[in-house]
């Protein structure tokens, strides 16, 4: 059900963290192999939750806000750590406290931890599979322990 609700949640956030308006920002997400996405079951969240699902729904004020990668093609662990996880991790707790809408970095996780990790140090796209697989036979780390630089 994990794996399934980040397939869920990275859909939507594959397009934000891939689009950029500045020829300088790295991309980073390796396409997966059709046989991949062949074993991904297909969810109709309508049929299964009953149709319970309101017509609108404004999530935002439990993700973090975006950041920037930077050059760097670390988009795939922005998207798995640092949105997905740290929102499935957090739930209905708003990860805005202040403000500033600065998030709250000890509830947020390092979308560096997962890039450096997987990646080894060398400057590479990451696909969705081996970056969700990393989370969940490693884990990672807040925002807190290792910043985005």
């Amino acid at each position: 059900m994990k794996l399934q609700t980040f397939f869920f949640l990275f859909s939507f956030l594959s397009l934000q963290a891939q689009t950029s308006l500045e020829p300088s920002k790295g991309y980073g997400l390796k396409p997966e192999a059709f046989t991949f996405w062949k074993q991904v079951k297909e969810s109709n969240p309508r049929k299964d939750f009953h149709q319970s699902f309101p017509d609108k729904l404004d999530l935002s004020p439990y993700f973090p806000p975006p950041g920037s990668q930077g050059s760097q093609k670390s988009s795939t662990a922005w998207a798995v750590a640092y949105a997905a996880l740290s929102f499935l991790e957090n739930g209905t707790e708003s990860l805005f406290p202040r403000k500033d809408k600065e998030p709250d970095y000890g509830k947020v996780y390092s979308p560096a931890f997962v890039y450096n990790s997987i990646s080894e140090g060398k400057d590479i796209s990451l696909s969705l599979g081996e970056t969700i697989e990393f989370v969940l036979t490693n884990g990672t780390v807040s925002w807190e322990k290792l910043p985005y630089k």
